[in-house]
């Protein structure tokens, strides 16, 4: 069962959505949000995991904070959803005969990083570059 957003909130977070509705099966629903939660958790950074599987405890967030993750989780669960699961189980480049996909869509939907920008909860890190050692 998720804990970072409730199928009544990915409910209410696609009212604005014409083409894109909750799974009428509750279960499946509960299934992509399940998905659409550890995605999410994926692109959060270097945090430790925690007993329940994932990185955070929305009981410890800001409620500013707890509400950007949850509209994460459903806008990625929205794209879950758009794209079809079948689609999430399919390598990244696909090249079949004459026929070559030049972009396929992305794997975390854009709107997510929307949702999560301001919030303070992605963690990124920069890289020191490793000395050749030519420059020692």
């Amino acid at each position: 069962m998720s804990t970072y957003a409730t199928l009544a909130d990915l409910d209410a977070y696609l009212t604005d959505f014409e083409l894109i509705s909750v799974p009428a099966d509750d279960e499946q629903a509960q299934r992509v949000l399940d998905r659409a939660e550890r995605d999410v958790d994926r692109i959060l950074g270097p945090y430790a995991v925690k007993e329940t599987g994932l990185k955070l405890d929305p009981g410890a967030l800001t409620e500013p904070q707890a509400a950007a993750l949850a509209r994460a989780v459903c806008a990625q669960a929205a794209h879950r959803i758009a794209l079809g699961e079948d689609w999430f189980s399919e390598p990244d480049d696909i090249a079949t005969g004459d026929i070559r996909v030049l972009r396929a869509a992305e794997r975390i939907a854009a709107r997510v990083y929307e949702e999560l920008s301001g919030s303070g909860i992605v963690i990124r890190s920069g890289m020191v570059p490793v000395p050749l050692e030519d420059d020692a």
